[in-house]
């Protein structure tokens, strides 16, 4: 894209030079964040459900299988961290694991909390509530959370699309049929480079 420098950017009033502006798309691959982080948290913090399994009447028990699953998401936690990007701001891969070692304290709290209630007929009733409210809790809040991000990413699929297909015309009346033709080449080399290769069995 051709542009011309203002009298603001120049520092002088009688000189206009010329600049060239590139623009790029790229997009990350979700697909190992999504089997390496997401998909593993996923399993540790579901595994909070397990405590409840554990008879109430052994509380020290349920205690040491929550802390355990907590331990284990904030290690796992400082591990993912050597893998993303240092930035200042939390993507929504931040606030999902935080968000599963919020849910792994707040099962560890109630283990300890459920033992303040003297009346065991009591405390089994609000045993259950609370394994039935962590439970609706937890689906809804991964139903939201695929929801919105899937759909985030239908939406920067298509602004990428888009803007490609802009990129495309733009270049096509600069260049005319020569770049019809170059980008018939370059999708012959795609189609190839995408067939499965003979020794990729092996």
């Amino acid at each position: 894209e051709i542009r011309k420098v203002s009298k603001e950017f120049t520092g002088s009033k009688n000189v206009v030079y010329p600049f060239l502006v590139f623009k790029t798309l790229a997009m990350r691959r979700a697909g190992f964040f999504v089997w390496n982080i997401i998909l593993i948290m996923t399993i540790i913090s579901s595994l909070s459900f397990a405590t409840f399994a554990v008879n109430r009447n052994l509380p020290q028990n349920r205690l040491q299988l929550a802390f355990t699953l907590t331990l284990t998401g904030v290690t796992f936690r400082f591990v993912t961290n050597q893998q993303l990007p240092k930035i200042s701001y939390l993507t929504r891969l931040d606030k999902y694991i935080l968000y599963c070692m919020v849910f792994n304290y707040l099962v560890t709290a109630w283990h300890a909390i459920v033992t303040l209630i003297s009346d065991d007929d009591t405390q089994a009733d609000y045993d259950l509530y609370f394994f039935i409210g962590f439970a609706v809790f937890y689906a809804l809040f991964h139903i939201f959370f695929y929801a919105i991000s899937l759909k985030t990413r239908y939406f920067k699929v298509k602004e990428v699309h888009q803007k490609e297909k802009m990129y495309q015309e733009k270049a096509e009346k600069l260049f005319g049929e020569s770049w019809k033709r170059r980008k018939n080449r370059v999708n012959r080399r795609e189609r190839i480079a995408a067939l499965p290769s003979t020794f990729s069995r092996f």
